[in-house]
């Protein structure tokens, strides 16, 4: 799926606008929602010199949803492993009804090669970049039941990264959120 240049991607939650950034890079617009005003004021500051491109506005989007799709596809990255399966659906099911047709979330993954070498890590000293990874079965029920279909999966670096992103499509079911 490709969206032309001027389309306006939600990026929820944009914090500091690290990953926005990139995206007014190659044209985009994007519009970024964070429950946090003091992460948005970084985002402002850092993104200053894409002007109009960039606009925000500190919402939460389990609680605030639309009537209808405001923007042209969504962004959901670096949050949804810190909570339980449940809170991922809210949180999921509220970005998915920014987007008209597609969103993008990543996720870290739980297999036993993930937890072998999460355990390698937290031995070595470092801190637990997930609370929460998912299984292939998870992330099957995790977009089912906040209204997506996966349409594509990417790994990148999958022997030293846990990450997969995930591009998918609204459907046509109304999201079940629990």
């Amino acid at each position: 799926m490709s969206l032309p240049a001027g389309s306006i991607i939600a990026d929820a939650p944009c914090g500091t606008g690290r990953l926005a950034e990139p995206l007014l890079a190659v044209g985009y617009r994007v519009h970024g929602l964070d429950i946090s005003d003091e992460m948005l004021d970084v985002a402002r500051q850092r993104l200053r010199g894409f002007q109009e491109r960039f606009t925000c506005e500190v919402a939460d989007v389990k609680t605030s949803r639309p009537n209808e799709p405001l923007y042209d596809a969504a962004l959901c990255a670096r949050v949804l492993m810190h909570f339980p399966l449940d809170q991922q659906v809210e949180f999921l099911a509220g970005v998915a009804t920014l987007s008209r047709t597609t969103v993008v979330i990543n996720h870290s993954l739980d297999s036993v090669y993930h937890r072998l070498r999460r355990r390698v890590k937290r031995w070595l000293g470092h801190q637990a970049s997930a609370n929460y990874p998912v299984s292939n079965a998870d992330i099957k029920e995790l977009l089912q039941r906040s209204g997506l279909r996966e349409v594509r999966r990417y790994r990148l670096v999958s022997l030293v990264s846990e990450a997969v992103y995930i591009v998918a499509e609204r459907i046509a079911v109304s999201p079940q959120a629990t």
